[in-house]
């Protein structure tokens, strides 16, 4: 099993109706009381090549429960979901399987599933696994991720909470609205979820830089003269 990075997963709604946090021990989640509404989801992947995958999920429930499943690239439907949990040293474990083709897109989804209507769940995720691929990854993607970089592919593109006024970049960098325009946004607060940069005359610079940062053992330092508003 190939495991995946807990700290990518992101909440479907922002505080206060429902909590996500990484601690040492896992994601705490805490869904809004609603049954079945999606809870947080992963960053979109694909694979390479035509694949059948295992996903398996170890999680603690504290109060309720959560489903756990994969929708399609565009999420308009549902690839697979898991099956009933199994008890492995004080843990709950669910496990499903997706057939995917060449290229085909999936996000990781969990969702409430408190067995009494309209409370919510608290559950603490410990792991993600899924069947490693010999010879290739199961890499990040965007919707719009045809003809990019390979390098491209090692990022996730995670949705982000931005506050009011502002605009946010795939890694993770939130600018000031007021840096482009002038004046203060009138975006309210929200999540977003940012693609990849444009095909334009900055494009090659951002290969250089997520190429230099892949390339570097223990630590990576870099600096730009003229780097504008910092956006790396």
């Amino acid at each position: 099993m190939h495991e995946m990075p807990l700290d990518l997963w992101a909440p479907c709604y922002s505080p206060p109706e429902m909590t996500l946090h990484l601690e040492f021990d896992g994601v705490h989640v805490t869904t809004i009381g609603a049954s079945g509404t999606y809870a947080m989801r992963y960053p979109l992947m694909k694979v390479p090549c035509a694949r059948t995958l295992d996903v398996e999920v170890r999680y603690r429930a504290e109060a309720g429960d959560l489903t756990f499943g994969a929708l399609s690239g565009d999420e308009s439907r549902w690839l697979a979901t898991a099956g009933p949990a199994t008890d492995v040293m004080g843990c709950r474990v669910k496990t499903f399987r997706l057939m995917l083709d060449r290229n085909e897109k999936f996000v990781l989804l969990a969702a409430n599933a408190h067995p009494m209507a309209g409370q919510p769940s608290t559950c603490v995720v410990e792991r993600v696994g899924i069947t490693a691929i010999p010879g290739e990854d199961v890499v990040f993607g965007s919707l719009n991720d045809d003809g990019h970089h390979p390098v491209f592919a090692q990022y996730p593109c995670p949705r982000i909470p931005v506050p009011a006024g502002a605009s946010a970049y795939f890694i993770g960098a939130i600018v000031r609205d007021f840096l482009f325009t002038g004046q203060e946004g009138t975006n309210p607060a929200r999540i977003v979820q940012p693609d990849y940069p444009a095909f334009d005359n900055e494009y090659f610079e951002w290969i250089a830089i997520l190429l230099a940062a892949r390339a570097a053992e223990g630590a990576f330092t870099m600096m730009e003269l003229g780097a504008g508003y910092g956006r790396w």
